[in-house]
């Protein structure tokens, strides 16, 4: 085996020298996205989505609205103290509810 770690070999194959060149990968990873999606898109079975479409737009909405609801309940609970100074608690709730979402 050489003494080269296997992450600077692949980091030197992998990405461009240049730092400026790094957009060039990006949208690699972007039509990489697009045809993963376009796939997929290929792959749905429309008479599955008709019969339960109702179940999915519930747990839809579930996962986007309890996560939401369980974040902001944390941030209004959160004691004075564990909040940054010079801070609204209302809006520190909202942004921890949004990012619980993610």
């Amino acid at each position: 085996m050489s003494s080269v770690p296997v992450p600077t070999i692949a980091h030197h194959w992998l990405l461009p020298k240049p730092p400026s060149q790094m957009h060039l990968l990006d949208a690699v990873g972007q039509l990489g996205v697009l045809l993963l999606v376009g796939v997929t898109g290929m792959e749905l079975k429309f008479d599955l989505v008709k019969r339960r479409g109702a179940t999915a737009m519930r747990v839809s909405l579930a996962g986007l609205i309890l996560p939401l609801v369980l974040g902001v309940g944390t941030g209004l609970l959160l004691p004075a103290s564990l909040l940054p100074d010079d801070t609204d608690p209302t809006v520190f709730a909202l942004f921890l509810g949004m990012a619980a979402r993610r």
